[in-house]
């Protein structure tokens, strides 16, 4: 199996590293991301703790004192154990198995009205109107770039830019969990209920974060879903 190449690995801190793998957002990069990051997980070192998926980066996230003491690790440093065991990490059988995925999660959103406040201002800002921009934004299959912000919340890849709008001026103070919204040329999901500025358009009954699961987010790095238009009726339904 091939080994990690076109990188950059950097200390982070005590206990982590990051791996850069590029510098720009793509479907390439996201590849050798899940690549490396199923690849670790698989065979995690002694002292290994957490992977954080991002854009263009991975951070691993270890125990010193476990890195130090672990016979099979090289290095005088922690850090420098750590970077040498990813350096010598088998990956691309393991972004083979990445790259086969599974259908993509249909996620219903009942848009506009109630659950997406700013379908209208956001349809205005695109000279477009609302069916249109309802189409234009169910009609992708998204793929999970990464999640960040709070547990669970997905940055989509994949949006038509036609729908590219501004985030709002002054962020609201409760954006209720399951809200689907756009902030340039982004889309993501609320899971959780929280302050925010992006524009919002629909909303999911679908549950995304659940701390008490075994897998707390339904949704992780380089998945893929794609979004079902449903009526405030069916949203009620599902929700119950």
């Amino acid at each position: 199996m091939d080994k990690l190449t076109n990188y950059l690995i950097k200390p982070q801190s005590e206990t982590s590293v990051v791996i850069y793998f590029g510098d720009s957002i793509g479907e390439a990069i996201l590849k050798q991301i899940t690549g490396l990051n199923t690849s670790l997980r698989l065979s995690p070192f002694d002292g290994f703790i957490e992977s954080v998926p991002a854009y263009i980066s991975l951070t691993v996230i270890y125990d010193p004192a476990k890195v130090l003491s672990a016979v099979n690790l090289k290095g005088d440093y922690a850090f420098e154990r750590v970077i040498n065991y990813l350096k010598h990490l088998p990956v691309s059988g393991f972004q083979e198995i990445c790259a086969i995925s599974p259908e993509p999660l249909v996620i219903p959103v009942c848009y506009g009205g109630e659950f997406g406040p700013d379908i209208e201002e956001v349809a205005k800002h695109n000279n477009i109107t609302i069916d249109e921009l309802i189409h234009l934004h169910s009609a992708p299959v998204y793929t999970v770039y990464m999640l960040g912000f709070m547990p669970g919340f997905p940055y989509l890849g994949g949006m038509n830019k036609l729908l590219a709008t501004p985030r709002l001026n002054s962020p609201r103070k409760k954006v209720p969990a399951g809200t689907v919204g756009i902030a340039g040329e982004q889309t993501g999901i609320y899971p959780l209920q929280s302050p925010g500025g992006w524009q919002l358009i629909g909303r999911t009954p679908l549950k995304l974060f659940d701390p008490h699961h075994s897998s707390p987010t339904l949704l992780h790095a380089g998945d893929r879903l794609t979004f079902s238009v449903i009526s405030k009726s069916q949203f009620l339904e599902l929700s119950n």
